[in-house]
């Protein structure tokens, strides 16, 4: 039994292992056992039963029984991910058999309904996981560098009053990733398993290069304006990818994207309420899958915005460029 990255001192999700008596008769299991006992950083339920270990279980011909199986890892000194492994044994009829377990470990920085208040500057010898939600205040900047991955949990918003500066490079390695903490399959492929990054009316001077931001709700919404001639949000060389509602929601906003990748996405690109917006080089397309139904249009620029659930309505001018930039829908509902 395999478990994909789990982060230390969260904890990962609940696999289960079947165990089948295929004889014609009763099958008595003499004892089944969690080889590293109460101190293993794996935890098993057998049958409905929590505990690491139970003797004399009957299985009647035919019947089965189920192990559920979890794991969590304490922290360490480790910046690298590491191997955590035991075992289930299983005796029988005089045999016994082993059920591999092994999991990969990760240190992490966790940050749990963090304000940043100050100008900041992250590293990249431990990735970051956010509980809660992190929130950059008015005046303060956050300087992500290269390489540096970033996980959010399911109701964890990134919020962005002050300034993002992030300074990613064209490499895998050395672009920086915002995802969901779900790292197991299949929910890493799940749309909407974070809620994304907001760059509200406050917020000045954010600068996004080699970003890949995925599987988020709404991947980027901005609300920024323009201040002294600059876009309040600068997108270089960025991937929005996989969002179940908008990739990029400018309500009001201001917004330049250079040779960015907008992709998969409920509506991909929603501009609306007025604001000003610059494209170059960009691409924009989605393709209906098992998660997003592609019903939207990849591109929508209006002058009104209704915000959902009644929530009112903003209006103004809207300013929208698009240069060299391709849109494409499947089915026919590009535009």
């Amino acid at each position: 039994m395999f478990f994909d990255t789990v982060f230390t001192s969260t904890g990962s999700i609940t696999e289960a292992v079947r165990i089948v008596n295929i004889n014609n008769q009763r099958l008595r299991l003499t004892d089944i056992k969690l080889m590293g006992g109460a101190q293993s950083p794996y935890s098993i339920n057998i049958d409905g039963v929590a505990g690491a270990e139970r003797s004399n279980v009957d299985l009647e011909a035919g019947d089965s029984l189920y192990i559920f199986v979890a794991v969590k890892i304490n922290p360490g000194i480790a910046t690298l991910p590491f191997v955590v492994q035991d075992s289930i044994a299983v005796s029988f009829n005089g045999r016994q058999q082993y059920i591999q377990l092994q999991a990969y470990g990760q240190n992490a920085h966790f940050l749990r309904n963090q304000v940043i208040n100050t100008n900041t500057v992250w590293d990249r010898s431990l990735p970051y996981v956010v509980l809660g939600s992190l929130r950059i205040d008015t005046g303060a900047t956050l300087t992500v560098p290269a390489g540096c991955r970033v996980y959010f949990h399911a109701d964890a918003p990134l919020l962005v009053d002050g300034s993002l500066k992030v300074t990613g490079d064209h490499f895998d390695s050395t672009r920086v990733w915002f995802l969901g903490d779900r790292l197991d399959d299949p929910y890493n492929k799940f749309p909407g398993s974070w809620p994304g990054i907001y760059f509200r009316e406050s917020s000045a001077g954010s600068h996004l290069s080699y970003a890949v931001i995925r599987n988020a709700n709404q991947a980027v919404v901005t609300q920024a304006p323009v201040v002294g001639g600059q876009a309040g949000l600068v997108l270089d060389e960025c991937i929005i990818d996989n969002s179940y509602d908008a990739g990029l929601l400018g309500i009001q906003g201001s917004v330049q994207a250079n040779n960015c990748l907008i992709s998969n996405c409920g509506k991909n690109v929603e501009l609306a309420g007025g604001g000003s917006y610059l494209f170059e080089h960009c691409t924009v397309a989605s393709y209906s899958n098992n998660y997003i139904p592609h019903l939207q249009p990849v591109l929508s620029v209006a002058d009104v915005y209704a915000a959902p659930q009644g929530g009112g309505s903003v209006s103004g001018n809207v300013n929208a460029a698009f240069y060299n930039c391709i849109f494409w829908g499947s089915n026919g509902t590009s535009g």
